[in-house]
C-alpha cells in the first residue's frame, strides 16, 4: 500500500470524529452554493468585512449553502435590502428546488416568510411580523430541543417550529427562497460579527434544565472542520 494511502484513513477517520463533535460538515467558509440553484440569482462576493449579496433574477428561485449542521445550536443572518416574497430558513438534501416550490413548501424544509408574514414547512400558517427593508433576519436551529427560532433584528419571534426532524441522515442547509429582484445579505459569522445574536435564558425550575450546546455561527474558530472527503 503506498505510504499516501496509510495516512490517508486516520485524516478521513478524524475529519469524520470532527463533523460529529461540533455537529457540522462542509468547508471551513460557509457560501451559498450556486450548485444547488434552481430558477437565477445573481452572487455578488464583496471586499473587507462584508459577506455577499443575492439577487433574484427570475420568477421564483432558491438556493441552500456548501455547509449543513445536524446537532449542537446554530445561527446565523440575512439583512433584506427589499420586502418582497422570499422564504428563508433551512432545508435538506432531499428539499426539492423546483420553479415554483422552494423552502419550507415541502415536509423536509422549513421557512419565514416576512412579506407574507407567514411559516411555512409543507403547509404555512400565520407566524412573525411583516418585515422592512433594512431589517436582519436571524434563525436558530436546535437540535437539542429540536426547534426552529426565527429573529427580527433583536426581537424573538418565538419558536416557529417543534419537533423537527432529527436523526441518521438529518442534516440541515441554510437555505433561501427569492423573488425577482429581491436582494438579501447573509452572514454566517465568519468575516463580521453578528449584528445580533440571541441569548440564552432559563426559567426556574425545581430541576435545573441540562445547559444547552454553545450557540455556534455557522463559521467560527472551534467549527472550522474539513468536510467528510477531504484529507488535506
Amino acid at each position: 500500500m503506498p505510504r499516501n494511502e496509510e495516512t490517508k484513513g486516520p485524516k478521513i477517520t478524524r475529519a469524520v470524529e470532527r463533523c460529529k463533535e461540533v455537529g457540522r460538515v462542509g468547508p471551513n467558509i460557509t457560501k451559498m452554493d450556486p450548485e444547488t440553484m434552481a430558477g437565477n440569482v445573481k452572487i455578488v462576493e464583496s471586499s473587507g468585512n462584508d459577506q455577499y449579496m443575492i439577487e433574484g433574477v427570475s420568477r421564483f428561485s432558491s438556493i441552500r449553502a456548501n455547509t449543513a449542521v445536524f446537532s449542537g445550536r446554530y445561527y446565523y443572518e440575512v439583512k433584506i435590502f427589499t420586502d418582497g416574497i422570499m422564504q428563508i430558513g433551512w432545508c435538506t438534501l432531499a428539499t426539492p428546488f423546483l420553479h415554483d416550490r422552494g423552502v419550507g413548501d415541502d415536509p423536509t424544509s422549513y421557512a419565514y416568510d416576512g412579506n407574507r408574514v407567514k411559516k411555512w414547512n409543507d403547509e404555512s400558517s400565520s407566524y412573525g411580523e411583516k418585515w422592512a427593508p433594512g431589517d436582519t433576519i436571524g434563525t436558530m436551529i436546535d437540535f437539542q430541543n429540536r426547534e426552529i427560532t426565527f429573529y427580527r433584528n433583536d426581537v424573538s419571534l418565538g419558536v416557529a417550529f417543534k419537533s423537527i426532524k432529527i436523526g441518521p441522515n438529518m442534516a440541515y442547509f441554510p437555505a433561501l427562497s427569492i423573488s425577482d429582484g429581491d436582494q438579501v445579505q447573509f452572514n454566517f459569522g465568519d468575516l463580521r460579527p453578528f449584528k445580533y445574536r440571541p441569548t440564552q435564558t432559563f426559567i426556574p425550575s425545581i430541576t435545573p434544565p441540562t445547559p444547552p450546546p454553545p450557540l455556534c455561527a455557522l463559521t467560527e474558530p472551534q467549527c472550522l472542520i474539513k468536510n467528510y472527503h477531504s484529507t488535506a
